[in-house]
């Protein structure tokens, strides 16, 4: 199982919890990665420590062979991982079409020639109708799917999403999930996701970091780590409440705005 992310002994800890991580180590393996748990055990932090976007008071974190601590140009730091956080909004004068073609035309895939895979997303993300629209009109939803977009368009070589579905409509997670991952595979791309959807974990990964109650997190195959013994470990509750528990969770998420969109607050989930 090769890694794209090596966590070594860090420490790390905000300013009224201290120990979110204390001598935790991990590595993230390669392919399409769901990170679930229950909330407050580190999931979101350690997306971001991962990404670069949080560096640890101590240890080492590797991003593809770098040590995070020394990414330290933004455009390197894009260029290698992308993140797509929970709530992200902002307002431009141009439209979301000028604007996918800004980010395709910017990224990683800009030396294909055609527009096959623009015109595939757009599809995929259901934005047809959201072309001539600037961001500040779309609704929470079709923002999620425009951020996707641009997160796949751009195409980092590793590509974080924190909860990247929790606004959209049923039908829709699975069908971009399922293109995510077609995705991940056919453009040799990673994606590592926070998710409180254990079906889509289940469906649309290949492997799981689990984060158990006590902050202990384990990583394995989703086979492995989505087995009731290993949820119920974790999660401390027999397995049909925990479901019921979830439901609850993507419920609170769809109406509850998580300060999450910048670095200054605390941010473990």
């Amino acid at each position: 199982m090769n890694s794209i992310v090596s966590i070594k002994n860090i420490l790390f800890g905000y300013q009224e919890d201290k120990d979110v991580f204390k001598d935790f180590s991990l590595d993230i393996p390669s392919g399409v990665t769901a990170i679930i748990g229950q909330n407050g055990t580190g999931k979101s932090t350690l997306m971001l420590l991962a990404a670069a976007r949080l560096i640890p008071e101590e240890g080492d974190i590797l991003l593809l062979g770098k040590d995070t601590k020394e990414i330290t140009d933004e455009e390197e730091l894009n260029r290698t991982a992308s993140v797509i956080y929970q709530n992200m909004e902002f307002d431009t004068d141009e439209t979301i079409g000028n604007l996918l073609n800004f980010v395709y035309n910017s990224g990683h895939h800009s030396n294909m020639t055609d527009k096959v895979l623009i015109n595939e997303i757009i599809d995929v993300m259901e934005l047809k109708d959201s072309l001539d629209k600037k961001t500040n009109a779309a609704s929470k939803g079709e923002m999620q799917r425009v951020v996707i977009a641009f997160s796949l368009l751009y195409g980092s070589p590793i590509i974080f999403m924190d909860e990247p579905v929790f606004a959209l409509e049923n039908h829709q997670k699975d069908k971009v999930f399922k293109y995510v991952t077609e995705y991940a595979k056919n453009h040799n791309r990673n994606i590592v996701y926070t998710i409180h959807d254990l079906d889509i974990s289940r469906k649309f990964c290949d492997n799981v970091i689990l984060f158990h109650k006590n902050g202990k997190a384990e990583v394995g195959t989703k086979d492995i780590m989505l087995s009731k013994e290993k949820l119920e470990e974790a999660y401390q509750v027999p397995l049909h409440l925990l479901y019921e528990r979830e439901k609850l969770n993507r419920d609170t998420l769809v109406n509850i705005d998580k300060e999450k969109s910048g670095l200054t607050g605390k941010v473990i989930d």
